[in-house]
């Protein structure tokens, strides 16, 4: 089981971060269930771009490269943007400035999956295949891998 979270990828925005082409299709190689889940920060989707259709469109890259089964949400999240903002220029080593972690960076905000879903819709998906994308797979790899309780 590979699970790879808050990743985008190279081909559409170039990011040092992003996951390659290669890696991505260890998910749905052989017997493996694995998921990529989709970041939502601004800056690694491509120019501190946060729009829903650009977070649809890196889902569809994925569902074309590995399939439906193997594609997720994985938003990252700060409600206190200005603490990141401050732990960015207090980290340094950690954020360098060659990498242009701007303040301010933009973030897919929860409340924007309705509006994910619809670009997903859009684009064709059925709602079987957003409710995948949108936790199902993620949750289908948990049920398949976590302990189950004892009765």
């Amino acid at each position: 089981m590979t699970i790879f979270i808050d990743l985008e990828h190279v081909v559409l925005n170039g990011s040092e971060r992003a996951i390659l082409e290669d890696l991505t299709l260890t998910v749905s190689s052989g017997d493996r269930i694995g998921v990529v889940g989709i970041n939502g920060i601004g800056i690694f989707l491509g120019k501190n771009d946060n729009r829903s259709s650009t977070v649809a469109e890196h889902i569809d890259y994925v569902v074309q490269l590995v399939g439906i089964d193997h594609a997720g949400l994985g938003l990252d999240y700060v409600f206190d943007t200005q603490e990141l903002d401050d732990f960015v220029k207090a980290n340094p080593q950690m954020f360098p400035a060659e990498e242009d972690y701007p303040a301010g960076v933009k973030m897919v905000a929860p409340e924007q999956t309705g509006e994910i879903a619809a670009a997903l819709f859009r684009r064709g998906y059925r709602p079987a295949e957003v409710k995948k994308v949108l936790g199902g797979n993620f949750l289908r790899v948990a049920k398949a891998t976590w302990p189950r309780r004892p009765s």
